[in-house]
């Protein structure tokens, strides 16, 4: 008599790439909530400095403990802008269509400008930054250079490097929050796509050097413990809710 064979579907153990999304979304909405209610709306004063934090605290113990929960969710930005580099370059390395991945992100981007303004500024129209989506744009072109330029022989290197100093350049100039961190962490992932274990190690190393522009990203290495249990899958996503949910987000808080 033949013997059948147990043909069971094992899920993978880890969590999927929309599960590593969902907590970044979650990470977001706490930053989203510290800059806009606590700094804005309670000290009033926007985006605050360490030093002004540390101003802050000094005033009463209310104030105090408010400005230490206002570093605290200072902190989760720092582990979302981790986490949604690591979800970039994975999407630039499996997306069947790169020109559409751009233009939904585009899309999200320039949704979220005013919403953000709103939160972030009380206006309308505020020219002293961009919102983080347009980071994650500027971060998808270099990554889409990379691609479609392999190698680093001949000109391919040198589109390589011009798509990285006009990616800076572009971040710079348009002062996109959390924007060069967010290049920073891509890049030294993309640089160890191969090497799936020494990616989440490289990638908290380079969230680490990124404390050099912001003193919180000494607290994104944490995003990486999950980044390390990332299975491999996409796992069951709604593009509708993955991209509107930052626009959404922040006009609910506005």
């Amino acid at each position: 008599m033949e013997r059948l064979n147990d043909r069971r579907v094992v899920e993978p153990s880890g969590i999927t790439a929309n599960g590593i999304r969902k907590w970044g979304m979650f990470l977001l909405a706490a930053s989203v909530i510290g800059r806009s209610i606590i700094q804005l709306r309670i000290f009033g004063v926007g985006s605050a400095t360490g030093e002004e934090l540390l101003a802050i605290m000094e005033q009463d113990q209310k104030m105090m403990y408010l400005a230490a929960i206002s570093v605290i969710l200072q902190a989760c930005e720092a582990c979302a802008a981790a986490i949604f580099s690591f979800l970039m370059v994975e999407g630039v390395l499996k997306t069947s269509d790169m020109k559409a991945y751009v233009i939904r992100v585009a899309g999200v981007a320039i949704l979220s400008e005013i919403p953000y303004n709103l939160a972030f500024s009380g206006k309308w129209i505020d020219l002293s930054g961009r919102n983080p989506v347009f980071g994650v744009l500027i971060g998808l072109v270099m990554l889409w250079f990379y691609k479609s330029f392999p190698g680093f022989k001949g000109t391919n290197l040198l589109y390589k490097v011009a798509a990285t100093f006009g990616a800076y350049l572009w971040c710079s100039m348009l002062n996109v929050s959390n924007g060069i961190c967010v290049l920073f962490i891509a890049l030294t992932m993309w640089a160890f796509q191969k090497k799936q274990q020494f990616r989440v190690y490289a990638a908290a190393v380079a969230a680490v050097l990124c404390s050099v522009i912001s003193p919180v990203y000494l607290i994104a290495p944490v995003a990486c413990l999950l980044l390390h249990s990332y299975n491999g899958e996409q796992g069951e996503s709604n593009k509708v809710v993955n991209y509107m949910s930052y626009p959404v987000m922040l006009i609910v808080i506005t």
